[in-house]
């Protein structure tokens, strides 16, 4: 007894399955979004945070090379001492990290 199926036929997904799987994926992703948003900004922190360790052993390195003194700030037209006015414009001042490195 062999039967013999309809040849009509086509089995694939319902709708309902196909929503069921839609709104699942969307649960998921909703999940995952803020989880994701938390491990970027703790990645943009740790980044900072070493800059600023780069930052304060290379001004460690250039004391110990420099008899524990600072540098001074020299502006492109030659003038040392006061830090620019800063009401003013600051373009004609080197930072001082620039002179350091």
């Amino acid at each position: 007894m062999n039967k013999s199926r309809n040849r009509n036929t086509v089995s694939a997904f319902s709708l309902l399955e196909l929503l069921v799987v839609v709104v699942v994926l969307a649960l998921l992703a909703a999940l995952l979004f803020p989880a994701l948003a938390a491990a970027k900004r703790k990645a943009k922190e740790k980044i900072c945070l070493n800059n600023l360790r780069q930052l304060s052993v290379r001004i460690a390195l250039y004391l110990q090379h420099n008899n524990m003194r600072f540098p001074l700030r020299i502006s492109e037209k030659g003038s040392t001492g006061n830090p620019p006015n800063p009401k003013g414009s600051r373009d004609d001042w080197f930072p001082i990290l620039q002179s350091i490195f």
